[in-house]
């Protein structure tokens, strides 16, 4: 059967060369960078900086990418998703189950009684209930506009039974589906074919007899899980064959829940392995130990008579097929089968079958063995303990396991633990009383030993029943219980990002490798329904078109008018004023990069909706558009009928639209209200229109609606118009309208806002001169005017707040509940429950005192923004006037408010200014804490760019903010890389939207204040307010925060974040961590920055409590609590790093290697039957500072493992007692290994304060151990036997001159034969000799190419070869040659006669002994006690070398003298005279005669003997004993950098002359040391190390010491400095505050008095009849209303 689908992808316009059936991935490359980056494999620093400004420059259009939501039949009420792997084209596998009845897509009558009929026949006779269908569909996953489209329909559509399980192959060319059939189970496998005609075909269709609970699929094979009676079972069947492979039969107890195949590559060769997870327990099964393997499986045959009467099974409820008993010399017992011993029934088949069927039957059902047993020929399969099995077992119930894509890691999610105590295993106890156990419900295992060691534990409130891999460092999670999608850094440990469902409870999740979407099955409790969401994995903000506001430019004649735009209260919906018609907007495509699968757009989109880049012939309308910006879709939901005119103001709440709109040809105004879709609403409705014809120019607009959205409350207000200043509309089931009223004259409303949570309406009112009501610009004061509108239909004024002390001309207010604990006595005093005054709003709120709790903010043109507390009068002055510079940096601008907003709480006050800043502002005396621990400053500031123009909050966090980027034009002329257009270009007005709750990095990144001339303050409050940033990574680059600031070298920035707890040991998408990107770009300021950090701050483990390491109370170094807490791969990739710090000699290495790269080990958990949990060893039989190498691929200590034997000696007959001992482990992974090189860079180093390090030490040690001994050995013994037949050849070869006229006769003598054979020796000595020097300088050539970049640099390799031990055996190897040679030339020349030079007779010989003897001092190195007396020598050699020039200057100078005055022959026989009378005069002082025919008696003579004897003698001879005694002085004070020196070159002869193995397997360095107390391993090292170590060395260190101490204690002190600078700014808030509130309350006294006083003469003046008022008399003001004047105008005056 094959079914074709008709959607063909159509090849790009323009693009006629590309072929019509490449996928749409492959159409459109990525840029030419990240193609050559892809292709070479390696990043240069130059593309990563052009790849970084790209990024910085926001370009991107595909930020944040929308998807169709797949359309499922309804009344789906369960399903299974699978993603399509193999970097193919995007499908999306699905598996409904809905009710009957309703109409399938693509289902017709014949093919629903087609799939029946087949069912029947298969056995399956359906439910009782016959309700349900079930259905497989696949869906093609597109990114594009989803502005309200039809959802996407399903591509191909197959009925099909009740579905178990689905999955595709590993390649993405084939999926099997299996689904219930009667009593067994039937799994069809489904072949996908792309091009230009997709078609899908069916491949195979298996019925099993057993049902299946869980199944995977890679290279034609299937593994399928099922639970029975009696057993569960895994069983992998080849597709082709129809064959079952291998069949592992695992406890009853024991419930399959997911299954995963996967290659684990172990010492070099990839394995085949399954992973099931099941209950508690996750098996790890070796499919490469199959049934073939000996001693794992036994087949027993049973003929007639026997019954399997010897075998007797356990047929108890755990474990039923468990062998418990085995009669001796029975079938079985002559099998191998054991009882009570692990041994199980695995399958079993008749003997002899009469239909030809010899397949393997299944025990599973209970009357199984009861069966078998009836049976007279059977043959059983019985399954030994001895399987390659590792089970791990955990407390929690495990409900998935999913290994990632290079089978190393293994991510495994757990059902939140409800309470109660630690579960216990078969094998003992879980977890031990000393181990303190921590519960997370998601954690990461490493597989590479081929066992599970914990290497990341993810601490998450919420159970995780589906998991996936994004790429090789990130996880997408479905949290059940806070219904929600997150993803995971698991290099961090982090949650980078969260997708909140609402009332929708994720269930499934679907994504692959590299994939830009997740697709997220969710389900909900109204009606079971199901559906799937497809949404992008970046988020994190978007860009939306804007028009200038027409009210805006009239109201204020700015040149940059700010758009009429407002978000609702959860930030879900936001309407803006745009240009952006619904033609422009609804286009969107998108191109697939082929390495990574990333959309790319090519068109204007509905996430992304920058403008054209070309100019406009006409401006369109402006226009009102309704975004909804959910957490995983972006969709505009404008209503119908809202494009009536031009848009004045604009307001949501919930789920409800206010909006006024004023036509200009007829003059008037209209006010629209409209409830947007939701999902009680799927469809926008309009709710009122009415028009405004009494009010004049209205201003702006609020909203409110109740909890439900049921009923909801619209207003709108402007200039007073008679009595009336604006109307109030309430819709729902009470409809009315009223209008506003208020008692002042001559006002302009100019903002309203809803108190939250209640139907009291506030406005800003300003107050006009009332001389002159037409003057806008005369304000007289402003106001705030409180409405009661609990009643529908009443809109009554019950409270006027007076705004003095206020900037005139006032535009923003916000209201907010008053959280202050002044008011509530008089609350409960004036409380409508106390009074029994029960006034219900429609909303469902208590109508409260006509005085509601509220705190009212405003501000205006100026940088103040004043706090009032309405009920009790106090004020609160907070200033926002920093000077901000605008986008080009080249002017200063002032910061001015452009929106208010009020947390629900009261506590927080959000303002957002013309300069991109948001200033939030802690109100009271509350105090809370950020995300990293520290205490919330009061006042803090998040940059963005543009302008602010309105704030979403969640409870006290930033949820979304809007920021408006005005026009810009580019000139051409300007150098702009992303520029590509015509002569002048005009960028249009955008909107970007920040998602703050779920920030994203890449979108967030040209905001981000990370210059080198940003302050540090300003980016650490950017992290406080969006923490996830710190873990997130840009693509293309795969570069964290720290990575970028490496690249620049901001090293203030990169010290803050590693501070935050960033790790600098994250890798990128080239694997190299912060150092390494930092060394690329010659950084060498921030590497040594990042590293004395790592080395100098302190965690504790409530600071940093997901490292794995044992803190102590002092807390632990920060790196190595990072160190700790990395994941396998970033240990190996810091070993590199190391190697590349050796070869730059940088100089906080030496101290970085031996605090940072050691820890404690991790401990291991229980993965085999009878292993118990042990607790680490803190005592054992060693002495103190004696030390035990041990390496194993894991980070743990596994006692019973064979590398660890002899790690913790334990001796039974020793007679030494047991002390304390520490375990280390040093997290430089691989160290040993010889591809990283890592001995051939300390040797290239020669640094000596490596040389002195405890890593360096034990890792020669190990290596010597393990490599160098051996070969020493070898060495040893083969130049003792070539100095012997050195020695006794030439014995020989005296003996035996004259030697014999032939070889015949010369072999006789046993002189003669034995100088014979020992020449043959001597030769192939010499060749092995110069094999090796060849193999050593080959060596070093091929190593300095790989390493050099020019031909110069190249021919170092020379010079490191020419060390003193090569220059002695190339010298060696050549004389020695010489002598050989020559005594088959002339024998008794060589032996016997002298000869005339030196390389003639016995003078050759007497050399050659002399270079053949002094090689025996290179073998003095091995030992401690001669190798730094071989140091001395050589160090004091090549010091001499200075001394012998200048020796030898001296010594020419005084032999040409004496040549001169005894005038003697410019000869040989002439300059050999004289320079001998000058040695032994000179050097020796020994009165030898003068050459011949010299007079040594003159004057001259004698005065040139005394010169040279005191300047030879005297003073060179001292001269050379100070410089022997200063180089023996050094190297004794370094005598342990000297052992290891000479013990390095031995291991690095070993390692260049040794034969080329295989790799040695990326492996962990263990150590176990004697120390004089617990806990004092380092300083007992120290201890020791300072023994060796000279005067100065131990002054250096100690001053070292010291200051490293005073540094720790002034930022210590410079830590309580500024928490007291803190707690002193808090106080003169708090004094600034109290003198506001008393000034405020002066001036309401002197306005009080001055009121009294005006009531006095108007009283005065009406009495005109009165004695006293004819002749002018004012009556007296009593005398305590004098004395409150007076003290009022006193205090008023000073204030």
């Amino acid at each position: 059967m094959c079914c074709r689908w008709t959607a063909a992808v159509s090849p790009e316009s323009g693009s006629a060369s590309e072929l019509p059936q490449l996928p749409l991935w492959q159409r459109r490359p990525r840029e030419t960078l990240i193609t050559a980056k892809a292709a070479s494999g390696v990043s240069s620093p130059s593309d990563d900086e052009a790849i970084f400004l790209e990024l910085q420059q926001r370009r991107s259009s595909g930020l944040q990418l929308c998807y169709a939501e797949p359309n499922l039949p309804k009344g789906t009420d369960d399903l299974i998703l699978a993603a399509r792997p193999g970097g193919k084209f995007p499908l999306l596998l699905a598996g409904v189950e809905c009710s009957s009845g309703v109409h399938l897509l693509g289902t017709d009558d014949d093919q629903l009684s087609d799939l029946k009929t087949h069912l029947e026949k298969l056995g399956y006779q359906g439910r009782k209930s016959g309700k349900k269908e079930f259905r497989v569909m696949i869906f093609g996953v597109e990114a594009k506009a989803n502005d309200g489209a039809a959802p996407a329909e399903p591509l191909w559509s197959e009925p099909s039974g009740p579905l178990k399980s689905l999955c595709w192959d590993h390649g993405g060319g084939c999926f099997a589906a299996a689904s219930e059939c009667g009593k067994g189970c039937q799994i069809d496998v489904w072949s996908v074919h792309d091009g230009t005609a997709h078609s899908i075909g069916r491949l195979a269709a298996l019925h099993q007899p057993w049902p299946l609970d869980a199944m995977c699929f890679s290279g034609f094979r299937l593994a399928a899980a099922a639970r029975g009676s009696c057993c569960t079972f895994i069983s992998v069947i080849d597709v082709d064959t129809r064959l079952e492979l291998c069949r592992l039969v695992l406890p009853k107890d024991t419930s399959p829940r997911c299954i995963n195949h996967f290659l684990l590559p172990l010492e070099g060769a990839s394995k085949e392995c399954l992973v099931l997870a099941a209950d508690h327990r996750v098996f790890l099964w070796n499919l490469d130990s199959g049934a073939s393997d000996e001693g794992k499986f036994a087949d027993v045959a049973y003929s007639d008579g026997d019954h399997c009467t010897d075998v007797i099974l356990a047929q108890d409820q755990n474990s039923p097929l468990a062998v418990t008993f085995v009669t001796d010399g029975g079938p079985a017992y002559h099998a191998g089968v054991e009882a009570s011993s692990g041994w199980l029934l695995s399958g079993w088949r008749p003997l002899h079958p009469s239909d030809g069927n010899y397949f393997l039957n299944v025990p599973w059902e209970a009357d199984s063995w009861a069966n078998i047993k009836k049976m007279k020929q059977v043959l059983l399969r019985f399954q030994s303990p001895k399987l390659d099995i590792a089970t791990l077992e955990l407390d929690d119930s495990v409900n998935c396991a999913v290994p990632s894509e290079d089978g190393t890691l293994l991510a495994v999610g757990c059902k939140k633990l409800g309470g109660g105590q630690s579960r216990k295993s078969a094998t003992g106890q879980r977890k031990s009383q000393l181990l303190e156990y921590t519960h997370s419900t998601l954690s990461v295992w490493s597989l590479e030993t081929g066992e599970f060691w914990r290497t990341k534990e993810v601490h998450l409130s919420a159970s995780i029943p589906a998991l996936c891999w994004l790429n090789r460092y990130e996880l997408a999670v479905v949290m059940r219980d806070i219904y929600a999608v997150g993803v995971v850094n698991i290099e961090s440990g982090a949650l980078v990002r969260r997708w909140s469902f609402g009332t929708w409870s994720p269930k499934v999740i679907a994504t692959t490798n590299c994939c830009p979407w997740i697709a997220v099955g969710t389900t909900t409790g109204r009606g079971l329904q199901c559906r799937v969401t497809v949404f992008s994995a970046k988020g994190g903000g978007c860009i939306l078109p804007a028009a200038l506001s027409s009210k805006t430019l009239v109201a204020t004649g700015h040149a940059k008018a700010l758009p009429a735009m407002a978000f609702n209260d959860t930030g879900q919906f936001l309407a803006v004023e745009s240009e952006d018609g619904s033609d422009r907007c609804d286009r969107f495509e998108s191109t697939f990069d082929g390495s990574t699968r990333t959309p790319r757009t090519t068109g204007t989109t509905g996430t992304t909706m920058s403008m054209d880049t070309g100019r406009r012939s006409r401006r369109m309308e402006p226009r009102l558009v309704v975004w909804q910006i959910g957490d995983t879709n972006m969709q505009k939901v404008t209503p119908p009928n809202c494009h009536i005119g031009s848009l004045v103001s604009v307001a949501l709440s919930g789920a409800l639209l206010a909006a006024c709109f004023h036509i200009h040809d007829s003059g008037m105004d209209f006010l629209k209200v409209f409830r947007l879709p939701s999902d009680k609403w799927p469809q926008p409705r309009e709710l009122f229109c009415g028009s405004l014809e009494q009010i004049d120019r209205h201003q702006t607009v609020a909203v409110k609606s109740s909890s439900d959205g049921e009923f909801g409350i619209a207003a709108v207000a402007g200039n007073q118009s008679g009595q009336f200043v604006g109307l109030v509309c309430w819709t729902g089931e009470f409809t009315a309208k009223e209008k506003l009223r208020c008692a002042k004259h001559h006002i302009e409303v100019v903002d309203l806002q809803f108190l939250p949570g209640q139907d009291f309406l506030a406005g800003l009112v300003n107050l006009k001169d009332h001389k002159d009501p037409s003057a806008t610009d005369k304000n007289a004061g402003s106001i705030c005017c409180i409405w009661n509108l609990c009643t529908p239909g009443v809109a009554q004024i019950c409270h006027e707040v007076r705004l003095q002390g206020m900037p005139r001309g006032l535009s923003l207010m916000a209201v907010g509940h008053d959280f202050q604990r002044r008011h509530r006595e008089e609350d409960r005093r004036n409380s409508p429950v106390r009074q029994g005054r029960h006034s219900i709003s429609h909303a469902g709120l208590v109508a409260r005192d006509s005085h509601p709790p509220a705190q009212v903010a405003t501000s205006g043109e100026s940088s103040i923004i004043v706090v009032h507390e309405v009920r009790t009068g106090f004020r609160t002055f907070l200033d926002i006037s920093k000077e901000a510079s605008d986008a080009e940096g080249a002017k200063r601008v002032s910061a001015v408010p452009r929106v208010l907003r009020f947390a629900s709480s009261g506590r927080l006050l959000a303002v957002g200014d013309n300069c991109g800043q948001v200033h939030l502002f802690q109100l009271g005396h509350s105090t809370s804490e950020s995300a990293h621990g520290r205490a919330i400053p009061a006042h803090r500031v998040l940059c963005l760019s543009g302008e602010v123009v309105d704030i979403a909050l969640h409870d006290e966090q930033l949820a979304k903010v809007a920021c408006w980027h005005a026009t810009q034009s580019h000139d051409p002329d300007e150098k702009d890389a992303g520029y590509a257009g015509p002569e002048s270009v005009e960028e249009e007005n955008k909107v970007l939207v920040y998602d703050l709750l779920n920030p994203c990095l890449e979108f967030l990144l040209p905001d981000l204040k990370m210059k080198a001339e940003d302050s540090s303050s300003a980016f650490c409050a950017q992290l406080d307010l969006m923490p996830s940033l710190l873990h997130q990574k840009l693509p293309d680059l795969g570069w964290t925060l720290l990575h970028c600031c490496a690249c620049r070298g901001q090293a203030q920035h990169a010290r803050l974040l590693v501070r935050l707890s960033a790790s600098p040991f994250q890798r990128d998408d080239s694997g190299r961590n912060v150092l390494d990107v930092a060394l690329q770009h010659n950084e060498f300021g921030v590497v040594e920055d990042l590293m004395t950090v790592l080395m100098g701050e302190h965690k504790s483990a409530v600071d940093y409590g997901h490292a794995w390491d044992q803190l102590g109370e002092n807390g632990e170094v920060l790196g190595r609590a990072l160190l700790a807490s990395s994941l396998p791969a970033e240990h190996l990739a810091l070993t590199r790093t190391v190697v590349s710090l050796l070869r730059f000699r940088t100089a906080t290495l030496p101290d970085f290697l031996d605090t940072v790269c050691w820890g404690t080990p991790r401990h291991f958990e229980v993965t085999k039957s009878g292993e118990t949990l042990e607790s680490l060893p803190s005592r054992g039989q060693l002495q103190e500072n004696k030390m035990r190498i041990r390496s194993y691929r894991a980070a743990v200590h596994r006692p019973k493992a064979p590398e660890f034997e002899g790690l913790v000696p334990h001796f039974e007959d020793s007679n030494l007692p047991e002390r304390p001992i520490e375990i280390r482990v040093w997290y430089l992974r691989g160290a040993l290994d010889d591809d990283i090189g890592m001995i051939r860079a300390l040797k290239a180093a020669e640094q000596e304060e490596i040389m002195r390090t405890k890593f360096v030490q034990v890792l020669l040690e190990e290596q010597w151990n393990r490599l160098g001994h051996k070969q020493f050995r070898r060495e040893l013994c083969v130049y003792l036997l070539y100095l012997i037949s050195w020695g006794v050849w030439c014995m020989t070869g005296r003996s035996s001159c004259p030697p014999p006229p032939t070889l015949g006769e010369d072999l006789r003598s046993p002189a003669g034969f034995t100088f014979q054979l020992l020449c043959v020796v001597l030769i192939i000595c010499q060749i092995f000799f110069l094999y090796q020097e060849l193999t050593q300088f080959f060596f070093e050539l091929q190593r300095q190419r790989a390493e050099a970049q020019t031909r110069w640099a190249r021919l170092r390799a020379i010079w490191s070869y020419s060390t003193t031990w090569n220059n002695l055996d190339m010298a060696r190897i050549a004389l020695v040659t010489t002598a050989v040679v020559r005594s088959y030339v002339d024998r008794t020349g060589l032996f016997v006669e002298t000869g005339d030079n030196l390389l003639e007779g016995r003078n050759l010989l007497a050399i050659t002994t002399v270079f053949v003897c002094s090689r025996l001092v290179s073998f003095l190195r091995a030992w401690s006690s001669t190798g730094p007396l071989v140091r001395t020598l050589i160090i004091i050699f090549w010091d001499m070398s200075s001394f012998f020039w200048v020796m030898f200057v001296m010594v020419l100078t005084f032999v040409f003298a004496f040549l001169l005055l005894f005038d003697q022959p410019f000869s040989l026989d002439g300059l050999g005279s004289t320079l001998w009378y000058v040695y032994m005069h000179g050097i020796f002082g020994d009165a030898d005669d003068a050459p011949e025919g010299a007079d040594s008696a003159s004057l001259t003579a004698r005065l040139l003997l005394v010169i040279c004897v005191i300047v030879m003698l005297v003073v060179m001879m001292n001269f050379l004993i100070a410089i022997m005694s200063d180089s023996y002085d050094k190297v004794q004070e370094n005598a342990e950098v000297a052992t290891n020196v000479m013990r390095l070159e031995l291991v690095y002869e070993a390692e260049v002359t040794k034969k080329t193995g295989a790799k040695r397997r990326k492996a962990y360095v263990f150590t176990c040391q004697g120390v004089r107390y617990a806990g004092g391993g380092h300083q007992a090292t120290q201890q020791e190390n300072s023994r060796w170590e000279g005067r100065v060395r131990q002054v250096e260190k100690a001053v070292r010491r010291e200051s490293r101490q005073t540094c720790m204690a002034l930022a210590e002190q410079g830590g309580q400095l500024s928490a007291i600078e803190d707690r002193i700014h808090s106080l003169e808030c708090h004094v600034n505050q109290s003198h506001g509130r008393l000034q405020e309350t002066m001036e309401r006294l002197i306005d009080q008095l001055k009121q009294m006083e005006t009531n006095s003469q108007d009283r005065a003046g009406s009495a005109q009849t009165t004695p006293r008022q004819k002749h002018g008399a004012i009556a007296p003001l009593p005398r305590n209303v004098q004395g409150q004047k007076q003290e009022g105008m006193r205090t008023g005056g000073v204030s």
